[in-house]
């Protein structure tokens, strides 16, 4: 009760009582709050009735009503009290220049959601933001993943790949900080950046750049495997070595270790190693891997259809209309 009446100021007697029907008087205040509590009590506590003069349109309209002598807040005064006194308590609070928690997330109809690569993916840290080695390597896996999105959106357009080179300066600042696999991130970014787009638009010096840090493709790992697929290069690594290295890739997803693949990339890569099986005489693992591809390819039918002929026929894969068919099926879906 000490709470409310310290904050009801004399604008709820005078300005704000101006025209109000049997407003609330001053003398009342705590008479009317207690009455207010006994109903309330009543109600929850012994389910008794309310009033029954609460529902009465002549007295329901104005703010206190007198029982045998007793004062009795309306609904209306009810309403009145509780909104001056919540308004107040918020006016008396210290002010700040701008709130330390991010409310605006917090407000209803806000829903978050990711923001596609396009905006993001050529952005490096602010110069003012000093990140740790652990930071850094989440950041080169989430832009090695945007950037991989981004790719495989402009194959088989003229949609042009997002320049990468303001970031990919930055990671060569960071490079020795980052560990094995943000490093491996970084190469391989820097790869198939600087081997697709047309000369002139590359990072300077990125071939010897490449060349110093070899020694990361020593063995085969996902981000080497997606590079040579990109690139079109041969396996440097037998057929069982790369195939282990994309199972490693798949128990690890969604670790910290782990990539977010597009499905059509992840089956491009799929067919690559079933083509490399296949040429080798093990049509048995080319039916397997084929069938995991398939798989991946969820909701893309007309391609699964195409992979099953591969499988019936022991045909190679076609990976540029893999790597295409995020295109095909868009056109497709909007006819």
């Amino acid at each position: 009760m000490a709470f409310i009446t310290d904050h009801l100021s004399d604008e709820f007697f005078e300005r704000e009582a101006d025209g109000q029907r049997r407003a609330v008087r001053y003398s009342e205040v705590k008479r009317v709050l207690k009455t207010a509590y006994a109903l309330r009590s009543g109600y929850v506590h012994r389910l008794e009735g309310l009033r029954t003069q609460l529902h009465v349109p002549a007295l329901a309209q104005g703010e206190v009503f007198t029982w045998n002598g007793e004062p009795f807040l309306t609904y209306r005064g009810l309403l009145r009290v509780a909104l001056h006194v919540v308004k107040k308590f918020i006016a008396m609070q210290p002010k700040i220049a701008g709130e330390a928690y991010p409310y605006e997330s917090e407000l209803p109809g806000i829903v978050q959601m990711p923001l596609a690569a396009e905006y993001w993916v050529t952005r490096p840290p602010k110069r003012a933001v000093s990140l740790t080695a652990q930071q850094s390597t989440y950041r080169m896996r989430t832009h090695f993943e945007g950037f991989l999105r981004e790719y495989v959106s402009s194959v088989g357009t003229s949609k042009p790949l997002p320049d990468m080179r303001p970031f990919l300066i930055w990671s060569r600042h960071v490079f020795d900080d980052l560990d094995i696999l943000g490093k491996r991130r970084a190469l391989a970014l820097c790869l198939l950046f600087n081997a697709t787009v047309r000369n002139g638009y590359q990072v300077a010096r990125w071939e010897a750049f490449c060349d110093k840090h070899k020694n990361l493709w020593e063995e085969p790992s996902i981000e080497a495997l997606l590079v040579v697929l990109l690139t079109k290069s041969k396996l440097p690594w037998p057929e069982a070595d790369c195939l282990k290295a994309y199972e490693t890739f798949d128990k690890q997803r969604f670790s910290r270790a782990g990539l977010d693949l597009p499905a059509t990339l992840e089956s491009a890569l799929l067919g690559r190693l079933a083509n490399a099986h296949l040429a080798s005489g093990d049509a048995a693992a080319f039916s397997s891997i084929v069938r995991r591809a398939k798989d991946e390819l969820a909701g893309h039918a007309s391609i699964q259809g195409a992979l099953a002929r591969c499988v019936d026929t022991a045909t190679p894969i076609d990976i540029e209309s893999l790597l295409r068919s995020d295109q095909t099926e868009e056109r497709g879906s909007s006819r």
